[in-house]
């Protein structure tokens, strides 16, 4: 049997709200785009590793960014200080919710191949 899911789910808390987000897989271009995305390190200084791992993510936001709206099923459970329930939309513009998007991120890039035996 296949381990192919038509539907990647994210839950995750985020700042005391519970986010739940339904993705459709990733294509196959843009699984490949998000693979693509590393940043080495100048040197082995642990400093210059931290430095190219912030890159790799500012990168990975960016590319994400763009990538989740157009996956996004549903999405619910974001509310921001004055109450209003956030899309996904939303979500993706703000630099605020960088870390978020990340994780949404690397779940639906997880998700796009098979575990390996």
């Amino acid at each position: 049997m296949s381990k192919y899911i038509d539907n990647v789910v994210f839950e995750e808390e985020f700042q005391g709200d519970k986010v739940r987000a339904v993705f459709r897989p990733l294509s196959f271009e843009d699984a490949l785009t998000i693979e693509d995305i590393e940043v080495k390190p100048a040197s082995e200084d642990p400093a210059d590793r931290r430095a190219a791992q912030s890159r790799e993510n500012i990168e990975v936001a960016r590319t994400m960014a763009k990538f989740l709206p157009g996956y996004c099923v549903s999405f619910e459970g974001l509310v921001d200080a004055s109450g209003k329930t956030l899309t996904i939309q939303e979500v993706c513009q703000v630099a605020f919710f960088s870390r978020l998007i990340v994780a949404m991120g690397r779940v639906l890039a997880r998700a796009a191949y098979p575990e390996n035996p």
